[in-house]
């Protein structure tokens, strides 16, 4: 079978580029692909084409992928297009943790070499590790942000140098990475980063094994190579070895998971990683219309560690990218609610609203949930509901609600200049559960000036009680010296204050759809359980997890300076780079609309216009 015959028995259309890709067998291929030029189904393809007309064993090809999910979607469709039944032997299509963890059960079961218990989730264990080492209890935020640089870390095989110029501002993360691999030595256990590590070791410590890998698997194909590690990119390359038939796919222009580690400097460095080797692009997006696309090529030019790509559209159809002005950021969610609307009422069509943080879609669900409008909401809204700030203000408007409730002054006491030792704080549970009418600011006979303090603190959160809930979440602020108190010190340790005024508009765009502070903080809580429907037309998805999807239209929403490109000013040439990137690849998500929201302020606090919608809609910025 030749490969016109392949095609014409499979009803297989391709392009000429993308028939070239298929039709490469031997040797070390680098595809790069722009967005929506159709890199799975070249990938499924020319499995078949190893196959069917190179007629190479299914035994001997593995194709690594980016998550399980992915591996299975191609294992179906290249299963369903090539119409093999159950009987029929079918290619490897495998994560890189899966290859990795049946190398180390290769080296438990032959070398005699122990494997430490492996632990599915991690989070406790940074927890008390994190409490051990912090002034506050870590919030699930900090514990996320925590276990991401362990895996970059890992992944970018970090020294220690390196790992001290890791800055994540609630600990010194080098003596928290030291102390979470300790205890995981101790406990003989470790994480799936760990296998990786591992692995690639057992690969280096025993030549046979490596020897057998290569024999079995001839043939690689590697998805989404811009998002794999530099760890993980070692370990292909043992596997293919300097001459081997590595079919590698990827664009470093849509590398946007730095913070796990992705090293795309592996596709530029191809041609030195591996020998006589060969680079083919596919740079006709079949996805975006005209106008989308130029303005998204043109745009990506602003990163210099790419190699240039010749974007262009199958689309004739001219496009739209809309900039949608907004006075203030706090009317957003209810603009947004309404093209929700518009676009279920059109089920033909998809909507993504796309941002790049989670808590940018509080608000919106909040809306949602309250109307009673279910949609795709791609992740939960609990990272942002445990942050310090939103529990610390919470706890406070129950205090002003309750002012017996010694948990919440136990979470927030030390944070509004009470200088109180915790044996004091005993002190006041006790005599609250002697006294019935005490409460946590009457319960002691303390000095006058710890006494004025507490008396005062006890009077400005009365007031809370006859506010609406954005009046009483200020008060809290600036009245009751949450502020001063502890956010500014927040802010003189080197968090960003953009950031910490972010958190607290969103708590507050959610705050103005209730009437009081018990109906907001009922309403808040309810957030975390908004049920989406998978099946709607409509998607809420940060950047990240759009990554493979496309819609009809797409709103991109927190386009301003401090979010998209983030606040850090302490970025390098690769983080920057990343930014553009970011925005790029949501931007590439839109196939015939791209609509930009655009604020000018935040309650009134004045928002920088993103430095992206110069170079984007340079006549419309």
């Amino acid at each position: 079978m030749d490969y016109n015959e392949f095609c014409q028995r499979y009803n297989i259309k391709l392009t000429e580029q993308q028939a070239a890709a298929v039709q490469r067998v031997n040797g070390a291929t680098l595809l790069l692909a722009v967005p929506g030029s159709g890199k799975t189904t070249v990938i499924v393809a020319r499995t078949g084409y190893l196959l069917q007309v190179a007629g190479v064993n299914p035994r001997n090809i593995l194709t690594i992928t980016f998550t399980k999910a992915a591996a299975r979607e191609m294992k179906e469709r290249f299963i369903k297009k090539f119409g093999l039944g159950p009987n029929d032997s079918v290619p490897h299509f495998s994560t890189i943790n899966s290859f990795c963890l049946s190398v180390l059960r290769i080296c438990q079961r032959e070398k005699g070499i122990r494997v430490p218990t492996l632990v599915p989730n991690n989070n406790s264990i940074i927890r008390d590790i994190a409490k051990k080492m912090m002034h506050d209890y870590p919030s699930d935020a900090t514990v996320n942000a925590l276990g991401q640089n362990i895996g970059k870390a890992k992944n970018e095989l970090m020294d220690d140098e390196q790992l001290k110029a890791i800055d994540v501002k609630v600990l010194d993360f080098r003596d928290f990475f030291h102390a979470y691999q300790s205890h995981l030595k101790d406990n003989f256990l470790m994480d799936f980063d760990d296998q990786l590590l591992m692995a690639n070791d057992m690969l280096d410590q025993f030549p046979d094994l490596l020897n057998r890998a290569r024999r079995q698997y001839r043939y690689i194909s590697l998805d989404e190579a811009q998002d794999t590690s530099l760890v993980q990119h070692l370990i292909v390359q043992k596997l293919a070895g300097k001459n081997g038939n590595i079919f590698m796919v990827g664009d470093e222009d849509q590398s946007i998971y730095g913070s796990r580690g992705a090293h795309p400097a592996s596709l530029l460095s191809f041609e030195q990683d591996y020998e006589n080797a060969n680079v083919i692009y596919m740079d006709v997006n079949f996805r975006s219309d005209q106008c989308i696309v130029q303005a998204t090529r043109r745009f990506i030019t602003r990163n210099s560690q790419r190699r240039d790509k010749n974007m262009t559209a199958a689309s004739r159809a001219d496009g739209e990218i809309n900039i949608i002005p907004l006075g203030d950021l706090k009317n957003q969610a209810r603009l947004v609610l309404g093209e929700i609307k518009k676009a279920l009422a059109d089920p033909s069509r998809t909507l993504g609203v796309l941002y790049r943080n989670n808590y940018s879609a509080i608000p919106i669900l909040n809306l949602l949930r309250k109307e009673g409008v279910s949609v795709r909401a791609r992740e939960a809204a609990n990272l942002y509901l445990t942050h310090y700030i939103v529990s610390d203000i919470t706890a406070l408007l129950r205090l002003a609600m309750n002012p017996r409730d010694i948990h919440s002054f136990r979470q927030v006491y030390y944070k509004l200049g009470l200088y109180m030792k915790a044996t004091l704080v005993d002190a006041t549970e006790e005599a609250m559960q002697a006294n019935s009418t005490a409460t946590v600011w009457t319960a002691l006979d303390v000095p006058q000036k710890l006494r004025c303090k507490l008396h005062s603190i006890g009077h400005d959160l009365k007031k809370v009680l006859k506010m609406n809930p954005v009046d009483a979440i200020d008060q809290i602020l600036y009245s009751v010296d949450y502020w001063d108190s502890w956010l500014q010190r927040k802010i003189d340790e080197g968090e960003s204050e953009l950031s910490i005024l972010i958190k607290v508009a969103i708590l507050k765009m959610v705050a103005m759809e209730y009437d009081t502070v018990q109906d907001f903080l009922t309403g808040l809580e309810a957030i975390g359980t908004y049920q989406g429907n998978t099946t709607s037309n409509v998607t809420l998805s940060t950047i990240h997890s759009s990554k493979g999807l496309e819609f009809d239209r797409v709103i991109l929403i927190d386009v301003f300076n401090g979010i998209l490109p983030s606040i850090r000013n302490d970025k390098e040439l690769d983080d920057e780079e990343e930014e553009v990137r970011l925005f790029y690849v949501g931007a590439t998500r839109a196939k015939h609309e791209l609509n930009i929201v655009l604020a000018h302020q935040m309650f009134g606090y004045p928002l920088e216009l993103s430095e992206f919608l110069e170079d984007f809609v340079p006549d419309k910025s």
